[in-house]
């Protein structure tokens, strides 16, 4: 009885257009350039935008600074080492996630990073950028 009959009013509706907030870093920094970060839509459409992540650019040579109040943090194989630590050491990846964590030990602390990329280490209120091959 209701074949043909128009319950409800169609209508065009604009598009939602695409959202990009979760950037996840793609590990592809080099030591001539920045690497890239990419996100997909929020609106599940599949869609993708990558762009510069600036300040990922790898050193040149062997990672080491001196930071303040004799904190020494440098990257050697798939290790990370601090010197003089008089709080808990906090590693992070580019992600933002907490990869590792640990308690000075010594005057030597190291971490063992299993996982190869570019990572930020905290300690006693110093950042420090490194590289893990």
């Amino acid at each position: 009885s209701v074949c043909k009959a128009v319950l409800v009013a169609q209508h065009d509706i604009d598009p939602l257009g695409h959202e990009f907030t979760n950037y996840i870093y793609n590990n592809d920094a080099t030591t001539a350039s920045d690497g890239t970060e990419t996100a997909k839509c929020e609106h599940g459409c599949g869609a993708t935008d990558t762009h510069i992540a600036e300040g990922t650019k790898l050193p040149n040579g062997e990672i080491q600074d001196s930071l303040a109040d004799n904190i020494v943090i440098y990257a050697y194989s798939n290790i990370i080492v601090v010197e003089n630590a008089t709080s808990e050491i906090y590693v992070y990846n580019t992600g933002g996630c907490l990869v590792a964590k640990k308690q000075p030990t010594s005057e030597l602390t190291i971490l063992r990073i299993d996982v190869s990329g570019v990572y930020v280490v905290m300690v006693d209120n110093v950042t420090k950028r490194i590289v893990i091959n």
